[in-house]
């Protein structure tokens, strides 16, 4: 027999001899002129029932300490300190349901701690420090639904612990205990899962580290800039391979463009392009050369190049638009376009070509409705163009290579859009459709019918934005909402749907981006344009939800 079986041994026979002196306890009567009105007291033991308060006069020569059904509502900090001799203390049928941190300091010849049939709902992670010889600890017949992290450290000499007839919920928060028990560091009667719902009622003695999947990737506050902004967008430097950011500020009047600095470990902000009312400061990014479209409220949208001999942007063409409010950018057979949706009552929405000189009108659009969006898809070799109008439902165009041209196609049923933003998943092409107030919704292209089918709905307050983001091999939807918290959805490939995943406070934003920078670590960022008083940088991390 090996030294910790012998141990269980010897601890069981420790047990029932601890038994039979509580029963004896209970038959003497107070005798001892130290013992509290509440208690009966023998030599070495004191029996107290119903009593009020943790006594603090007790016989210096009680070892054993029984509570039956006390009364009290909690165990103060240091509630024992007096009892430094008390090796055994048990709790039955007790109405305290809180144990404050160091309840138990001071009582450094406990081994024995009983705390049944009581009504504990919540115990942190210092309720049981300062006892460096407890042996056996039982927390059996409570209302305990989970354990913290820290809740043994100290606890050296522990060999037994006892927390069956708990509803316990065995997901990655008592994950660490699972780890404990399965390495045999304590012995312990299987208690039974009453959740979640794929491990309810499975025994803990059949759980496997298998059973918990606790690495979960979350957005955390990293950096933010003084700056109002409706869009972010990004671009390749082809010098040197790293992403650059380019953040539209319409207060200021300019597109910043920002940079990783590899020093500081931060972004900076290193060039600007002057663009009064700026909305949308969007990249066109081709072999040798890259533009900056600066769709401008007030001043048309101005094309920018770049002069690598200056390092800079400097002004190429102006493209004659009245409200611009939207600038799309995608390639057909090779060939560069634009389409530039005007907000204006009386402007017009118009498909642009890159003809090796400049960005010339291909293609006017309706003009009846203040277009707000545009967005490019292809479902195979396809390309499709969807333009938002206000008051009307989104208007789906097909490229007809033959005419060059988006022809009108249909309609998609959706009342009120404000944004629409598309993405690939599993080969399936996705619509993310926001609507401002009542449901904003993700869209899947059926081939059959060549168009799209309802897939999942999101409930809008206030939505401005539901935009699809991939993060190495994560995919997430976020939908960004000015009255309530910003809503984070990872798509679960197990349950073939969007599940939330994280909340996160923001200021009315607009358009959300992730980048990735640094490619010997790949760190990712997310930015957030908002309209009010920040831009925000989120890090994309990997949270061990089990410590």
């Amino acid at each position: 027999m090996d030294t910790r079986s012998t141990a269980h041994v010897c601890l069981a026979a420790s047990l029932l001899t601890v038994a039979c002196l509580l029963v004896a306890g209970t038959a003497v009567p107070a005798s001892h002129p130290d013992c509290p009105e509440s208690c009966n007291c023998t030599v070495d033991k004191a029996l107290c029932v119903n009593t009020l308060t943790v006594p603090r006069k007790i016989p210096t020569e009680v070892t054993s300490l029984t509570f039956i059904e006390a009364e009290f509502h909690k165990l103060a900090t240091s509630s024992f300190s007096h009892l430094r001799t008390v090796y055994l203390l048990f709790f039955k049928s007790c109405t305290f349901q809180k144990i404050e941190d160091g309840a138990f300091d001071g009582m450094t010849s406990l081994r024995y701690l009983f705390i049944e049939l009581s009504e504990i709902k919540y115990l942190s992670e210092r309720a049981f420090t300062g006892l460096p010889s407890l042996m056996y600890l039982s927390l059996a017949y409570n209302d305990l639904s989970g354990l913290p992290v820290g809740l043994l450290n100290g606890l050296g000499s522990l060999i037994y612990l006892d927390v069956s007839h708990n509803p316990l919920v065995c997901d990655c928060r008592l994950k660490w205990l699972v780890d404990k028990l399965l390495s045999e560091e304590y012995f312990s009667p299987p208690f039974k899962c009453a959740g979640p719902a794929e491990l309810q009622d499975r025994l803990s003695s059949k759980l496997t580290q298998d059973d918990f999947d606790c690495i979960k990737p979350e957005f955390h506050a990293f950096q933010s800039m003084d700056a109002v902004s409706m869009r972010v967008d990004i671009y390749k430097k082809k010098t040197t391979n790293e992403r650059n950011i380019v953040v539209a500020e319409p207060e200021a009047g300019v597109c910043s463009i920002l940079t990783w600095d590899h020093v500081e470990f931060t972004f900076k902000v290193y060039n600007n392009i002057t663009a009064p009312s700026v909305v949308a400061c969007t990249p066109v990014q081709m072999e040798t050369d890259l533009f900056i479209l600066a769709a401008q409220l007030y001043g048309g949208t101005r094309v920018f190049q770049f002069d690598s001999t200056r390092d800079n942007f400097v002004l190429f063409q102006t493209i004659d638009t009245v409200k611009p409010s939207d600038v799309e950018t995608f390639s057909i057979d090779g060939t560069y376009y634009v389409a530039i949706a005007d907000g204006a009552k009386g402007g017009t929405s118009a498909v642009y070509s890159w003809d090796g000189n400049q960005f010339t009108l291909v293609q006017e659009l309706a003009n009846l409705y203040r277009e707000a969006d545009f967005e490019f898809f292809q479902v195979d070799t396809q390309p499709y163009l969807i333009m938002l109008s206000s008051g009307r439902h989104p208007a789906l165009y097909k490229w007809s290579r033959g005419d060059r041209q988006f022809i009108f196609e249909t309609d998609i049923p959706f009342e009120e859009p404000v944004a629409a933003h598309s993405f690939v998943l599993d080969d399936d092409v996705y619509l993310c459709l926001t609507q401002f107030i009542g449901e904003s919704k993700l869209l899947r292209w059926n081939t059959s019918t060549s168009g799209f089918q309802e897939y999942q709905v999101f409930k809008s307050r206030g939505a401005m934005v539901l935009q699809p983001l991939q993060v190495k091999e994560e995919y997430y939807l976020v939908l960004g909402s000015d009255y309530v918290l910003t809503e984070v959805y990872r798509w679960s490939p197990e349950a073939t749907k969007f599940i939330k995943s994280q909340d996160i406070e923001l200021k009315t934003p607009r358009d959300f981006k992730v980048v990735t920078v640094t490619p010997e670590k790949e760190d990712s960022f997310l930015f957030v344009a908002s309209f009010s008083e920040q831009t925000e940088i989120f890090r994309h991390v990997l949270v061990d939800l089990s410590q």
